[in-house]
């Protein structure tokens, strides 16, 4: 399961920044997850409970904002939102697309004491 090496990932990022920032405990946490990410939310969820224990996001909540995808067409240069990797344009129907978001996963912000 990827999902705990991410959440592993996302606890280090925070033991990191507590340590520049001088905080001692997260009691929040905001994620933002492109629909692209592939991650299951329920399987992150279930890894974060696991990856804080015994850190200092030990009880902190997991928020999870999904994004939306968004593309911009190389034919005509119109950017527009995606639900599919391969959805056409709407503008010319070209599939000859340039991800601009999707694939993200990334802490949004904190609830830190």
């Amino acid at each position: 399961m990827h999902e705990l090496s991410l959440c592993q990932s996302v606890i280090e990022t925070l033991q990191r920044e507590s340590l520049q920032h001088h905080y001692q405990r997260v009691k929040r946490v905001r994620l933002e997850i492109g629909p692209f990410a592939t991650v299951d939310e329920e399987a992150l969820r279930f890894a974060f409970e696991v990856a804080r224990s015994e850190t200092l996001a030990e009880g902190a909540e997991l928020e999870i904002i999904r994004s939306e995808a968004r593309a911009r067409c190389r034919s005509c240069s119109n950017s527009f939102a995606i639900t599919e990797r391969f959805d056409p344009c709407p503008l010319c129907a070209s599939h000859e697309l340039e991800l601009l978001s999707g694939e993200e996963l990334r802490i949004v912000d904190l609830q830190v004491e």
